[in-house]
């Protein structure tokens, strides 16, 4: 089982094709092969609005209020309008706990070199499972990656 870590997800649904797109076709118009050129060729503010579609006016993405959220999220532990908490289970995948579980898609977004331009974690999907009834995160983490479905079903009583 690979390390579990709590992770901050952007709270929007992105489409994975799409993202992979608009990546790549600005990769593919200047030839650049690592990320500081990428950043220097296309501008923050650029970069976020072609390819997450969020409207940065900054040029800096850290002195923009959705970077501030991001950091109240990431230093509270608590979710805001524009970020989640969740636990990263694999790559792709994170639990996201509150009176429910959900599973959450993490959407690729790796630029150059699979480095990404935001600290923040995209989500293709989210999907209810589960309440939590009266399990710690560590339970239910616990149990999501050592007991079969059909017995976290039962337990959890998603049926």
């Amino acid at each position: 089982m690979n390390q579990i870590s709590k992770v901050i997800l952007r709270d929007r649904m992105y489409n994975p094709s799409e993202l992979s797109i608009r990546i790549e076709s600005l990769i593919e118009e200047k030839n650049l092969n690592n990320l500081t050129e990428f950043i220097a060729c296309h501008g923050t503010s650029s970069i976020m609005n072609d390819i997450y579609g969020e409207n940065i006016i900054d040029e800096s993405l850290e002195k923009s209020h959705l970077y501030n959220s991001y950091l109240e999220a990431l230093n509270s532990g608590i979710e805001n309008k524009n970020f989640k908490v969740a636990y990263k289970i694999r790559e792709d995948m994170a639990i996201r706990i509150t009176d429910h579980i959900y599973v959450c898609r993490i959407a690729d977004d790796a630029i150059v070199d699979n480095k990404r331009i935001v600290p923040w974690y995209c989500m293709e999907s989210e999907i209810y499972i589960a309440d939590t009834w009266w399990e710690e995160d560590d339970e239910i983490l616990n149990d999501f990656t050592a007991i079969s479905y059909i017995d976290f079903i039962v337990k959890y009583k998603m049926y």
